[in-house]
């Protein structure tokens, strides 16, 4: 994330994605989309941008026939 602040926006981006209609139907019902680990501590590249790293797990719903 490298917006204004970095590591505001996760959490909407995580809500972004498990509000996708075409995953809403593959996804678990709770804890679908979550944060794996904490975001890693600020870092910067060559312009001085700002940025954090971070993970999303997505958990897939039991798939039935």
């Amino acid at each position: 994330d490298s917006s204004s602040n970095p590591g505001d926006q996760i959490n909407r981006f995580k809500e972004a994605i498990a509000g996708q209609e075409f995953l809403k139907s593959l996804l678990e019902k709770t804890n679908s989309v979550r944060l794996s680990a904490p975001p890693s501590a600020p870092q910067s590249i060559s312009d001085g941008k700002m940025f954090v790293v971070f993970t999303l797990e997505c958990r897939l719903g039991d798939k039935t026939r």
